[in-house]
């Protein structure tokens, strides 16, 4: 409606020129899996249009995150994880829930990233971009100002997202790769992974931090949130003889920690928040142990054939993370020349946390391979594939083809159709998809889930 954009843009302009701060979610929308979504543009370029219509009022761009330890609306993102279809939202009726006002969900945090103005953005796509340069951008020239300066403050929101102590504990608990861990374990596990992410940089929340020791965090915290879960069924605590169906309330020095199945999912949404700190170094991890023959050490494998198999994860991917790493610096793994022979036993404890982390998403994108077999007999609506592939997912899980109930979500899934189309694993014409001919054979289509399931045989 080409009167709606006039009256937008007209609007946003005045309220630029009267000095008002604007807020608006650049993602379009609440996040279903706890990770950032892909920035939509279309307001942000109104934004920009107006501001570079604006004469004399700097305009900035603030990068705000707003982090959760367990959401109030958890239930209705993990059944729409699951397939369900989304609610329609009532704040009424959210509020007038007796449960919702009695559960505990843990803390609130709030974090602000570095201040962006257009003249930065344009000067990191131009090193000798002045101010009057943005009065002569060409229409082309705007549009990677404003795809850049959408890509930035997601950066930044991503970097300044606080670490909670629900989402270390949850990341604990999911990456453990055991049936159950002990109390012991489990804290050693999160000590461990606070470690790992103040070495990247990340901010914890006040509540987490440690106020005498930077780096670590307070054992308190980790209690407090573990408890959380452990009232919410997010995870179950028993003792070795403890009768069929008892579980304790609160954390114990000799409980063992077991996550049911159908909580996973609600456990994933706190570790997805973040998982952005992990993947580059993920990525290069599920290559390296996908190749593992040794169960000390690594397998030798040439840089040059982990390049490869890294870009092939990076494009597969790409509708799911961002990508930077550096590891031998780190002692992760160790490098002769153009080899990388091994890493240390506490390298190798790190590789598997880190392949531990985006396990899941490899997962969700195996059983969309498999969901490919249901393309042979033609074309099917985007919305029904995504359907059926769950289905698909569900028996997977059930015959234990996949180790992850939390890889039976539809946001993945969508993903996953998305880079196959990328990667012509799929053709999609007028909502639907189909199988190009090179992959309309059962052959064929299982070709593409054989290579993923490649990445995910590491121990």
């Amino acid at each position: 409606d080409r009167l709606y954009g006039a009256v937008v843009d007209a609007y946003m302009r005045r309220l630029l020129k009267d000095g008002w701060t604007l807020e608006f979610f650049l993602e379009g929308g609440r996040s279903r899996t706890g990770k950032l979504l892909p920035p939509k543009v279309g307001l942000l370029s109104i934004i920009v249009d107006a501001a570079l219509g604006s004469t004399g009022r700097p305009v900035q761009f603030v990068p705000v995150s707003i982090g959760y330890e367990r959401l109030v609306e958890e239930d209705a993102y993990v059944s729409e994880l699951a397939g369900g279809e989304k609610t329609k939202e009532d704040v009424q009726s959210l509020l007038g829930s007796v449960e919702v006002l009695v559960k505990r969900y843990g803390k609130l945090s709030v974090q602000f990233g570095e201040v962006l103005t257009l003249e930065g953005v344009l000067r990191e796509l131009d090193p000798n971009a002045t101010s009057d340069s943005l009065s002569k951008l060409t229409p082309p020239r705007r549009r990677a100002v404003v795809t850049r300066l959408a890509y930035r403050v997601m950066n930044e929101i991503n970097r300044v997202t606080a670490v909670t102590a629900g989402s270390v504990v949850a990341c604990a608990l999911l990456t453990h790769g055991k049936r159950g861990v002990t109390h012991d374990e489990l804290i050693e596990l999160c000590l461990r992974i606070g470690r790992t992410l103040h070495a990247f940089g990340a901010r914890f929340s006040p509540s987490l931090a440690h106020p005498m020791e930077p780096g670590r965090i307070r054992l308190e915290a980790i209690h407090e949130s573990l408890e959380l879960y452990l009232k919410a069924g997010n995870a179950v605590a028993r003792l070795p003889g403890m009768a069929k169906g008892g579980a304790l309330k609160t954390p114990r020095s000799d409980a063992i920690y077991v996550v049911p199945d159908d909580a996973r999912m609600s456990l994933d949404l706190a570790k997805n928040i973040v998982v952005h700190f992990f993947v580059s170094r993920a990525m290069v991890a599920t290559a390296l142990l996908a190749n593992d023959a040794s169960s000390s050490g690594l397998a030798s494998v040439g840089v040059s054939t982990l390049r490869e198999r890294v870009l092939v994860l990076s494009r597969l991917f790409k509708y799911e993370f961002q990508f930077r790493a550096a590891m031998v610096n780190d002692g992760e793994i160790a490098l002769e020349g153009d080899v990388i022979v091994g890493a240390s036993e506490a390298g190798r404890a790190q590789l598997f946390l880190y392949a531990q982390m985006v396990r899941s998403f490899l997962e969700g994108y195996r059983i969309t391979a498999r969901g490919l077999l249901l393309l042979l007999k033609g074309p099917m609506a985007i919305k029904d594939f995504t359907k059926k592939s769950i289905a698909v997912g569900e028996r997977m899980f059930l015959a234990g083809e996949i180790e992850r109930r939390e890889s039976v979500s539809r946001p993945v899934i969508e993903n996953a159709i998305s880079s196959f189309v990328d990667l012509s694993y799929l053709n999609r014409t007028e909502g639907k998809i189909g199988l190009p001919e090179s992959y309309a054979s059962a052959d064929a289509a299982g070709t593409v889930e054989a290579r993923i399931a490649a990445f995910l045989k590491q121990a």
